[in-house]
């Protein structure tokens, strides 16, 4: 636990460095372009930062989750529909983007206006202040360690297969799983649940880093004769 917010992203009152937000519009606006290219239309309602980065249990590993609110059901009638899209999307996107705040990976997410983001810390992009500021007495090393252990050992086999294989499905599913992991986690466990501390545990492994290259050099040859 740390003592104060992370001082490369807030300041000393605990808001947002202006060019650390601006910069995180311009990275939204980019990917709202390419949704717009694909002639998807999409109002942004809100820019959240959550997760780790949003609170004082922050590390050197801790990616600066940022989550662009829209309305799911003003899109489509099918919630499931757009939901896959738009996970699709942003996968694509942050695959293909290597973006850092300084040294702070960026991983983009879109949330429909009416989930629940669960996080200790909220703090709104567009509004600029905080929705919900984090609790500094929440005890983070309070979870069932051999829990996460075991699911971290269980995906482990999988990445080695996974990783070695030449098939670009498996290895995006493979990703889509992760996440889907820590989303689910999330919402029905919060931060300290075991889908969200074993994703975390992988991706300070290394292990997002190395399927998102593989990806990388195989969409690459795919593409070439």
């Amino acid at each position: 636990m740390n003592k104060t917010l992370n001082p490369l992203i807030f300041d000393k009152d605990n808001k947002l460095y202006s060019k650390v937000r601006s910069k995180i519009q311009d990275v939204v606006k980019e990917f709202v372009l390419s949704l717009t290219e694909d002639e998807v239309r999409f109002p942004i309602l809100d820019i959240l930062i959550v997760g780790s980065n949003a609170g004082y249990n922050y590390n050197e590993s801790s990616d600066l989750d940022v989550h662009i609110v829209t309305s799911f059901k003003t899109l489509c009638d099918s919630p499931e529909i757009i939901s896959a899209l738009f996970n699709a999307e942003r996968s694509i996107f942050n695959n293909k983007y290597d973006i850092k705040f300084r040294g702070i990976s960026v991983e983009l997410y879109v949330e429909d206006i009416n989930a629940a983001t669960v996080s200790n810390g909220i703090y709104s992009v567009v509004q600029d202040d905080w929705i919900k500021f984090p609790d500094k007495s929440i005890d983070y090393d309070n979870y069932d360690k051999s829990a996460v252990n075991k699911k971290y050992m269980e995906l482990m086999k999988e990445y080695y297969n996974v990783v070695t294989s030449n098939d670009i499905k498996v290895i995006n599913d493979f990703i889509d799983q992760l996440y889907y992991m820590r989303k689910s986690s999330l919402s029905s466990e919060g931060e300290l649940g075991i889908g969200n501390l074993t994703f975390k545990k992988l991706r300070s492994s290394g292990v997002l880093n190395d399927l998102r290259n593989k990806l990388a050099r195989l969409k690459s040859k795919e593409m070439s004769i």
